[in-house]
């Protein structure tokens, strides 16, 4: 899947566009995703068959000055259609569970970022360690658990095959960080991804038609191993 300028800014407008509707619901209550106002004020859906092709979807929120997370959802299946898939992880974003006690606000919204993670389907590797760390997100599966790290993480990091895979262990699936290696239960799968962003939430209006929005990306693969349900990033 190929995106341009005009696409990208259209799918960073519609997650903003969401967050903003999903943090202004009456009240002050953000709907959560399935429940009755979560929908409410969608933005209208564009008829262009690229973003109706199907696609996971990540939407990360950072701090401006200091690169903090605020929240980072989203889902690695890719059974919806990338425009559902970017409203539905905006939404999710707002109830990522690392900031129950500390929530987005509409405040806040002028000092965050927002960047966008476009997920190809998956396949699974070879062994555990059969991935390109800067260029593959991966997702691990030990028994009944799993977790997933973004290409990203490994981009910011500097973190070695091993090193990751350590981590997911930890600190997503809750186990020993060797249990990669030594369990025969562990799965990895690995999948393409297109960033989208990093921009402001709220760029400068002289600026916010003129300049596109940053990507990048790599091609495809092969169709997905299952269905993932939401994840952290």
């Amino acid at each position: 899947m190929e995106l341009t300028a005009d696409q990208r800014r259209l799918l960073l407008d519609v997650a903003r566009q969401t967050i903003r509707a999903a943090l202004s619901a009456p009240g002050g209550a953000v709907a959560s995703p399935g429940q009755p106002g979560s929908n409410q004020a969608t933005p209208p859906t564009p008829d262009d068959p690229v973003l109706h092709q199907h696609a996971g979807c990540f939407v990360s929120l950072h701090t401006l000055d200091t690169h903090r997370l605020r929240g980072c959802v989203g889902r690695l299946d890719c059974r919806d259609e990338l425009i559902d898939a970017v409203r539905q992880s905006a939404i999710n974003v707002l109830h990522d569970p690392r900031f129950v006690d500390c929530p987005v606000t509409l405040e806040e919204l002028p000092g965050l970022e927002i960047e966008l993670t476009v997920v190809f389907p998956m396949e699974q590797a070879a062994h555990c360690l059969d991935f390109q760390p800067q260029e593959d997100g991966i997702f691990l599966t030990i028994g009944d658990r799993g977790g997933c790290f973004l290409p990203q993480v490994a981009r910011e990091t500097g973190w070695s095959r091993e090193q990751l895979l350590a981590r997911l262990c930890t600190e997503k699936l809750g186990l020993h960080p060797d249990a990669w290696r030594y369990d025969e239960s562990a799965r990895l799968y690995r999948f393409k991804t297109l960033v989208i962003g990093p921009e402001p939430f709220c760029p400068p209006a002289s600026s916010s038609e003129s300049t596109p929005a940053s990507e990048s990306a790599s091609s495809s693969t092969s169709s997905s191993a299952k269905e993932i349900p939401a994840h952290r990033c």
